[in-house]
């Protein structure tokens, strides 16, 4: 009997992995309906591309979505969606509007039909990936028709990341953790979050040399939400175990996490909010950097990115940087100088690194990955 149990209890823990592995905001990336691969108009993950959204609790739910022209929903009363470790059954409704092109047209007729608007469709999901770059959806109906979705939102909205954000505290288990007294060597005075216009996100820590990674934002359901992905820590620290402590403490609150979000107008600033599924906040405030120095931060590119022999640094502000390091997973500095728009990297080993570029007041983190 306890192996009755065992494998009861293995099969219910997959299978709540599998609902939870669906609910999230998906983006469409590929098509393909009767062998052929269907041409989706926008090149650019922005308002109006392609997407779905599925909430899935105790195999019943719901989804909501767009097309290029249309939005659908599924009727949770009448006709929820329902789901098993291996299928989704879809019961959804489209509105009615019109498209402006043929290509729009087509493209739209080939989606509903493949979603089985306006009758109930079964697929086999599965759901690939463990880091938010690459975590995929796919559905596969049973004639054989596919669709691939991704995790990753490329075009976040400009309320997130016009300007960085100042971490004035957070909580853990609804405990308020404020930043430690100003310590002797401490690398930064401020812990700073930068959301980029390309998804990927940055971390200025107090005592870490800085952090990198990815995020995902959309609208689930009418809120606000984002996914922060693995954020990788330099290895160097500025040797202040409370300031580590801290450090360490923040980005557990952050990363692998979805969070809602808001951003409140506070006079002459603006506050931002995340909310994780335990309730615990995470409380920014834009208040503290003059627009022309968050710029400074914000505006540097590094392409191409991976690469194999050289690295090149754009930025509005070329003439703020005044040096550069090049530091490892180990946080082993493999090379330091003064700044240059190119660098030679061709003598790295393959892998991944960071770039940080210091100006006179600051610093800002990029990664890049060395291939042979």
């Amino acid at each position: 009997m306890k192996y009755f149990y065992l494998f009861f209890f293995l099969f219910i823990s997959l299978f709540l992995n599998a609902q939870q592995d669906l609910n999230r905001t998906w983006f469409l990336t590929g098509l393909t309906v009767n062998d052929e691969d269907i041409s989706i108009p926008n090149e650019e993950f922005q308002d109006g591309y392609p997407t779905i959204s599925i909430f899935i609790n105790d195999a019943e739910g719901q989804v909501e979505g767009n097309g290029i022209c249309n939005g659908f929903l599924s009727d949770e009363i009448l006709a929820p969606v329902t789901a098993t470790e291996t299928t989704i059954t879809l019961n959804i409704s489209p509105t009615l509007a019109i498209c402006n092109t043929s290509e729009e047209i087509d493209f739209e007729t080939a989606y509903f039909n493949f979603l089985g608007a306006p009758d109930s469709q079964e697929f086999m999901y599965s759901v690939s990936g463990n880091i938010l770059e690459v975590l995929q959806l796919t559905l596969i109906k049973s004639n054989g028709d596919i669709a691939t979705y991704n995790a990753f939102n490329l075009n976040p909205p400009t309320d997130l990341t016009e300007e960085g954000w100042y971490l004035d505290f957070f909580e853990i288990n609804g405990n308020a953790q404020t930043p430690p007294p100003i310590q002797e060597g401490q690398l930064n005075t401020n812990s700073i979050s930068f959301f980029d216009t390309q998804s990927g996100f940055q971390q200025q820590y107090l005592c870490f040399f800085g952090g990198a990674g990815s995020f995902s934002p959309y609208n689930y359901f009418g809120t606000p939400t984002v996914s922060i992905g693995f954020l990788a820590q330099l290895a160097l620290d500025c040797d202040v175990q409370i300031l580590n402590d801290y450090d360490f403490a923040f980005t557990g609150q952050l990363e692998g996490k979805t969070h809602t979000y808001e951003i409140i107008e506070e006079g002459q600033g603006r506050r931002l909010i995340l909310t994780d599924e335990n309730g615990d906040r995470i409380f920014y405030t834009n208040a503290f950097l003059g627009i022309e120095a968050i710029n400074q931060l914000l505006n540097i590119t590094i392409h191409p990115n991976p690469t194999s022999d050289f690295l090149t640094i754009d930025s509005d502000q070329m003439l703020q940087i005044k040096s550069y390091t090049i530091i490892d997973l180990q946080g082993k500095i493999q090379q330091q100088d003064s700044f240059q728009s190119t660098i030679d990297v061709n003598y790295l080993s393959q892998g991944l690194y960071f770039l940080v570029l210091k100006g006179d007041q600051n610093q800002v983190v990029r990664r890049f990955i060395k291939k042979e």
